[in-house]
């Protein structure tokens, strides 16, 4: 309790309150302007986790999602993992899609764009936002409505798609449902405009940039050793190595579904990827003359 020079005893929680009911009062309100940015030169991306029931067993997957604020044009992709591959894939799956790059792309705060501790743009991103053309800009921290039609755009692709159906046999199926709910908000009339996303996008893709007339090449590599079991590591997971291979290394290229391994220009083994799954990935075949 604090005591007042009258004598009056009061509690430290009343005082915090009125100061922020004072402060609630007389300071002054924030508000801000909305944006309307040229036709075709903004797009947004975010990421964002979905629970989905594969087969009959619980997975969480990352959405990737775009949208062009002029047209309201809407893009997502599911994927497995949420790294830089994935945040790369996406970007070029959408596209692809359109078939032109928009001048410049609005992110959050997101580790594989930004580094926070040194406040500077990602190396590996910048040098994949050269090769396409486009500029990336990131939002201020905790300021959301920088960035507000892609926050709305994600939560809106998840209950449109997911709302009353999470459960699929299959991941590609999965993949294949979103797409297709997508396909039908683009072609669904759009809040204030007068054509629709997938009409807008006609008009917005002759103010884009067009596609880098080089594909961009999106993958991890590196070198592997192989240990006694024939087997190199990629993330926490083991790939096998046929064992009539007499080399101790290799190199190892991932790629967001595909771990290639490579002797020279010779693939030597193809696996699906894992992400950090303690079982190992092997192919019978490579141990058929061991055995």
């Amino acid at each position: 309790l604090l005591t007042t020079r009258d004598g009056f005893s009061i509690g430290y929680t009343t005082v915090k309150d009125e100061v922020r009911r004072w402060k609630r009062e007389h300071s002054f309100r924030e508000t801000f302007i909305e944006q309307e940015p040229p036709v075709g030169w903004r797009g947004e991306f975010d990421f964002a986790d979905v629970v989905l029931c594969i087969g009959r067993e619980e997975c969480t997957f990352s959405c990737g999602g775009m949208v062009l604020p002029s047209s309201l044009y809407r893009f997502g992709r599911l994927y497995r993992h949420s790294g830089h591959l994935e945040v790369v894939q996406c970007h070029i799956d959408f596209f692809n899609e359109i078939g032109a790059v928009p001048e410049t792309i609005f992110y959050d705060r997101l580790g594989v764009v930004y580094n926070s501790r040194l406040k500077r743009l990602n190396d590996n991103f910048l040098r994949f936002a050269v090769h396409c053309g486009f500029t990336p800009h990131v939002c201020n921290a905790a300021s959301p409505q920088e960035k507000g039609t892609d926050e709305q755009t994600v939560g809106y692709i998840r209950r449109y798609a997911f709302g009353e159906r999470d459960s699929f046999d299959t991941f590609q199926e999965a993949c294949q449902w979103l797409s297709t709910c997508i396909d039908e908000i683009n072609h669904l009339p759009a809040y204030r405009r007068d054509l629709t996303p997938a009409e807008g996008l006609e008009v917005e893709r002759t103010h884009m940039k067009p596609l880098p007339s080089l594909e961009y090449t999106n993958c991890h590599t590196r070198r592997a050793t192989l240990n006694k079991y024939s087997m190199v590591r990629y993330e926490n997971t083991f790939y096998s190595v046929p064992t009539t291979y007499r080399g101790r290394t290799i190199t190892m290229q991932a790629y967001v579904d595909t771990i290639r391994l490579i002797d020279g220009e010779q693939v030597i083994a193809t696996h699906p990827r894992r992400s950090n799954s303690p079982e190992p990935v092997s192919d019978i075949r490579h141990f058929i003359k061991t055995f």
